[in-house]
């Protein structure tokens, strides 16, 4: 029994913020049969039922001799405004043990939850030993919260290996949490913590935008209610303003069973990204409009209310509630040590971050001139050196290019050949023209090269900017999203300081030196909880692959095969076109014809780079460049980014551009629940109408992420997105596009919900990502695909691991095999599927793509000729010009 008045050790610090040692016992502990304490002095205990746990039991910021435990008492009644002493209490085994006793409790003190701070409570508990488990619960009168379990970290000496898991983006309104239902589950008993990279609540409540998903039961019976919200957009979607707002969100979240589960059996280390303030947010400033508007009180309330239901204290986070002046009153990044084996460094991406580099208004500005400079170029009908002009004038046989595809768009004819596949895309063009025009053409109306010309020079950019955000819902488009790469370079060179524009000045010299330290004490690997995107994820036009088209050619094409084989040869001509066309007249400048007609290989001349993510670190590239140059520059390897963000799981290998070499490797996981990045743009075409076309519904599954992609129109995708250096293997759209235009990115896939577990030691570490997938109908209930098996209950997934391990440097000779990647090589990856749900994989050979041994044909043959003539009478056309180079014959 300790002397409470006696012990240093045991501390008040600010408020609901307290300390204690192990050893501290409160007298009448364990006193009879129960094990709870006594009554405290001076209090009438309530009855039982007077108080609850609504938000469960956490602990967090696991170190070597400490640990946090928090939780949040539910309040009723005249209580509500009072603050209510508790006690926090800490065993060596379960207290539901059979052979638990008196002996077993370490730890039993009281504390106070205030009701400032929404009866939350943080206890941080010292003095216990490395690399052990703990059991702690609270106790309020004769209430009592359920138990829970967590571990310290390993000694600094210590070579143990350390398991844990990366989590982010869980959005309560869409998909499911089926990632929390799977890591409670015993088989990941043995994580030692989990890491939550931020998303941890949305701020929005109500955001059809991007709130769209299917919204899984138990969510859906315990809804959030928007007009408990008090900020509306101009477009009219509610957010959190307040701190009361803020708190809503985040009892809602914490109401969840699993999350309850996950938090009461694994210590968790957090941070935060942008939605427990405000979407794409950078210090105090929404995103919502243009304007970027500076919402203080709102930044400070967001910032409270993490704190306040996050298992951290001060000795970890810097937070001062009453500091007036600055909503720089916290500070959340930091570091842990994991023995030998790792250190851990979580930064903060976005409460010192510069204003995105391109303001909005002028990033926009150049997304308008662009698609109008396009536009107004096919319009041309009268330029000898426009598209038109090449399509009417050059004849093949008899027939102009022009006509030649007028019978293809009216009729699914090209010359006497008929294509049923071609027939669905006259309705498409029509869809697509209405759209963007505001049109109101039938399919049954002719359409011709000249009149779509026509109407698309007619059109203005704003229009296809509009279905930009439309389709895909994200403003900043030019700005935040699709950032011009040589308008996105003037903007940076404006900030005298910009390789701080991301982290702020003091947190990076704060990450040089974490970095430092942990390579001086010998940890073997640097993990960084890096928020949002670190590999390079940009699009350069010119990699598009202009290699000459194969394809199967089924039992059911086999009668217009010849033309099938004649249109291989002649779409990498067509393929050099659009390039052109994306091009800017600043870049094409630089460029010859025969530099559109590349392979998509790494070596490519560069073209129109646009930087996809601009709110992650490719818009802020001098700050990238300066890690990553400090990273080479003091020779620290073995440095890993876990990354959240993006809903996508991405594996990459991060250059430094100084010295181009490989300094660092990025694991991003896709969210716990947000609608993926891959997904957002599958369902934003509606192929449906192509669903049963032999050439064309093997897109389908490529767009949706599950199943198998097959089919002449796959195989073009698929021969479009093909570097030589890059196996082009993504399941999806966006995963292909990511892994085929990007150098760093070496894997990707792109519709996918889950997390990433993580087994480290002093020689190797494996990333693993787990794929969750619930597939409904219309009216909730599972789908079981043929190509899946899915367990009956309404909250199951099927997983879907794929594993990467990485060796660390230095250790190349305890490695057995010499086929094994060792840093920084990028590594080699393994595929497999387990429960929930087992999904038998086609185990069937891709078929190899089919040459045709026929001679070029006469109408190929004619067609060069007509192009070479047409050059003749008009060599300034660069669209002839690269169509003739681009012919394979």
């Amino acid at each position: 029994m300790a002397d409470l008045k006696n012990r240093r050790d045991f501390l008040k610090l600010t408020g609901f913020l307290t300390v204690s040692c192990v050893g501290v016992v409160l007298a009448g502990c364990g006193e009879g049969t129960s094990s709870l304490p006594a009554p405290l002095p001076g209090r009438t205990p309530s009855p039982p039922g007077t108080f609850s746990f609504p938000a469960g039991i956490a602990s967090g910021d696991p170190r070597e001799s400490s640990i946090v435990l928090w939780t949040k008492l539910g309040v009723n009644g005249a209580a509500m405004g009072e603050d209510i002493p508790i006690i926090v209490q800490v065993a060596s085994v379960p207290f539901d043990s059979k052979n638990f006793s008196r002996e077993n409790i370490l730890v039993s003190v009281p504390v106070q939850a205030y009701s400032r701070y929404a009866h939350t409570v943080h206890h941080r508990v010292e003095g216990l030993a490395p690399g052990t488990y703990y059991w702690y619960r609270f106790v309020v009168d004769n209430d009592i919260s359920v138990q829970g379990r967590t571990k310290t970290a390993p000694s600094q000496a210590s070579e143990t290996p350390v398991n844990f898991a990366y989590v982010s983006c869980q959005d309560w309104a869409a998909n499911h949490w089926a990632a929390y239902q799977l890591l409670a589950e015993e088989r990941y008993d043995n994580l030692d913590f989990i890491v939550h990279l931020g998303d941890y609540i949305y701020e929005t409540a109500d955001d059809g935008a991007f709130q769209n998903g299917g919204v899984e039961p138990l969510h859906a019976k315990n809804p959030l209610y928007a007009e408990k919200l008090s900020g509306v957009t101009e477009g009219g979607v509610r957010y959190a303003s307040s701190l009361e707002d803020y708190r809503y969100l985040y009892s809602v979240y914490r109401s969840d069973p699993r999350i309850q589960a996950i938090h009461a059996k694994f210590p968790m280390i957090s941070i935060w990204d942008d939605h427990e303030f405000t979407n794409d947010a950078w210090g105090d400033h929404e995103t919502y409009s243009d304007n970027n508007f500076s919402q203080f009180d709102r930044r400070r309330a967001a910032n409270q209310a993490w704190f306040e239901y996050m298992p951290v204290t001060l000795e970890d986070v810097s937070f001062s509630p009453d500091l007036t002046g600055t909503y720089e009153n916290i500070r959340i990044y930091r570091e842990f040590a994991f023995g030998k084996v790792m250190q851990l460094v979580m930064t903060d991406e976005r409460l010192y971050r510069a204003d995105h580099a391109i303001p909005e208004g002028a990033g926009q500005e150049v997304v308008l001139q662009y698609f109008s400079r396009i536009l107004g170029e096919l319009g041309d009908l009268g330029s000898t050196r426009g598209l038109y002009d090449f399509l009417k004038t050059t004849t093949v046989m008899g027939f102009s290019l022009e006509k030649l595809l007028n019978g293809a768009i009216n009729n699914g004819k090209i010359l006497f050949v008929s294509f049923d596949g071609l027939q669905k895309i006259k309705p498409l063009l029509v869809s697509m023209l209405n759209q963007l025009g505001g049109l109101n053409l039938s399919a049954k109306d002719e359409l011709k090269v000249d009149k779509i010309l026509t109407i698309l020079g007619s059109l203005n950019g704003s229009k296809i900017f509009e279905q930009l955000i439309y389709r895909f819902g994200m403003r900043g488009f030019g700005s935040r999203y699709a950032a011009f790469g040589e308008v996105l370079k003037r903007f940076v060179a404006r900030n005298a300081e910009s390789h701080y524009a991301m982290l702020g000045r003091q947190q990076t010299d704060w990450w040089a030196s974490s970095m430092s330290a942990a390579h001086d004490r010998g940890a073997v690997w640097k993990i960084w909880g890096n928020e949002v995107c670190f590999v390079k994820m940009d699009l350069d036009v010119n990699r598009l692959s202009n290699k000459e088209f194969t394809f199967n050619v089924g039992a059911d094409l086999q009668s217009i095969k010849p033309a099938i084989m004649a249109a291989a040869k002649i779409l990498p001509a067509f393929v050099g076109v659009l390039k052109y066309l994306l091009t800017s007249p600043e870049i094409r400048s630089s460029l010859s014809s025969g530099d559109y007609i590349g392979d998509g290989s790494p070596d490519t001349p560069p073209g129109q780079d646009v930087a996809v993510f601009a709110d992650s670190w490719d818009g802020y590239p001098d700050s990238r460049d300066y890690l990553t140059n400090y990273l080479h520059k003091n020779n620290i390897n073995n440095v890993i980014a876990i990354t959240g963000d993006l809903h996508t799981f991405i594996a990459g290998q991060v250059v430094d551009r100084d010295s181009n070499n490989p300094v660092m490797l990025d694991f991003a996981g896709a969210g716990v629940s947000s609608n993926s990045f891959g997904g957002v743009i599958g369902s934003s075409f509606d192929l449906s109408s192509l669903s049963n076309n032999s050439m064309t519904a093997g897109v389908l599954p490529l767009l949706k992420g599950r199943g198998k992609a097959e089919g002449v129109l796959f195989e073009m995708i698929d021969q479009l997105l093909q570097r030589p250096d890059k196996p082009g293997d993504g399941r999806d759209i966006f995963s292909r596009l990511l892994t085929h235009f990007s150098d760093e990115v070496q894997w990707a896939e792109g519709v996918a919900n889950g997390f990433v577990t993580v087994a480290a030691d002093t020689s190797k570490a494996t990333f693993t990502y787990h794929n969750l997938r619930v597939e409904r109908d219309e009216a909730g209930n599972v789908l079981d695909p043929a190509t899946y098996i899915i367990r009956d209950d309404m909250n199951s997934a099927y997983e879907r691991r794929t594993s990467f391990t990485v060796y660390a440097s230095g250790g190349a000779a305890d490695i057995p095999g010499a086929s094994v990647a060792v840093w920084p090589k990028f590594p080699s990856r393994l595929i497999e599927y387990e429960i929930p749900a087992a999904i038998p994989e086609n185990q069937e050979a891709v078929k190899s793509s089919m040459r045709s041994a026929l001679p070029p044909s006469e109408g190929l043959e004619k067609l060069r000729d007509g192009v070479a003539e047409y050059i003749r009478n008009n060599p300034d056309n660069p669209y002839a010009n690269i169509f003739m180079q681009g012919i394979r014959l």
